[in-house]
């Protein structure tokens, strides 16, 4: 999603999460400077998806929420660089 750049607005976002049934998986944020992209991984069906998206936009610092797909391999990938560091 892309966030404005404002104090707190990812405090809301998170919130957002806090307060429903997602688990989230993986949450990455990229800082411009005027933007934010978030990332966010959840696992949820298209009806889930689409109320996440409701409250999402809700909050004023958000500007667009995209969908995407969740791959696991990247979260795997990134463990077992993480244990090659540590070795």
């Amino acid at each position: 999603m892309l966030v404005e750049n404002h104090y707190g607005a990812l405090l809301k976002i998170v919130g957002v999460f806090t307060t429903r049934p997602y688990s989230v998986s993986a949450l990455n944020v990229v800082q411009g400077e005027e933007m934010r992209q978030i990332t966010v991984a959840v696992q949820c069906d298209e009806r889930h998806f689409g109320l996440l998206q409701k409250h999402l936009m809700k909050i004023a610092d958000v500007v667009e929420v995209i969908p995407g797909i969740q791959d696991e391999r990247p979260l795997t990938n990134a463990a077992a660089r993480e244990e090659q560091r540590t070795a």
